[in-house]
């Protein structure tokens, strides 16, 4: 995983905090990203312009810009990308029927781009993710086909034997 890609894992994650004595404009700067963050998910197949984008959270272009790379150290057109990847991603990983349609639900329209964007950031290929997660999701489905106490709607009169006598 590039270092970009892992510091903004982290920070979608929480797993860093403001300083303190941040400068006072940087909870501006969390709202305007938390919007961004907003017409990311809700326009995850359009062109998302730097003018466009500004003009819907109410601020200037140069501010949006200022913010994202205030608040996770990368450019907006490298934030949206990531944010875009990471979403194809987490698609990938819940077993999505093709890495077509995972790259396409999130706005890469070239798929060989989106191949080697995606390999840079994740170290795989979008079709080893998806691969690895249907050889998972089939190793649990004979796992739990063959023991109910797996099974995700269990008995819960079936319990295991209390070892702790």
């Amino acid at each position: 995983m590039d270092y970009a890609a892992g510091e903004f894992s982290r920070s979608m994650h929480g797993s860093e905090a403001i300083a303190s004595g941040s400068p006072p404009c940087i909870d501006r700067y969390w709202k305007i990203v938390a919007r961004l963050n907003d017409l990311i998910r809700e326009f995850p197949t359009a062109p998302l312009y730097t003018s466009d984008l500004a003009s819907r959270i109410g601020t200037s272009p140069r501010t949006l810009q200022t913010a994202v790379q205030a608040v996770f150290g990368v450019s907006l057109h490298r934030y949206v990308r990531l944010t875009r990847l990471w979403s194809a991603h987490c698609r990938l990983q819940s077993g999505c029927r093709s890495v077509k349609a995972a790259a396409l639900e999130n706005g890469f329209w070239h798929m060989g781009d989106f191949s080697r964007l995606y390999k840079r950031t994740f170290g795989e290929t979008p079709s080893v993710t998806l691969e690895r997660t249907r050889r998972a999701q089939s190793a649990w489905a004979a796992l739990t086909s063959r023991n109910p106490l797996l099974e995700s709607n269990a008995d819960p009169a079936i319990s295991l034997p209390d070892t702790t006598a």
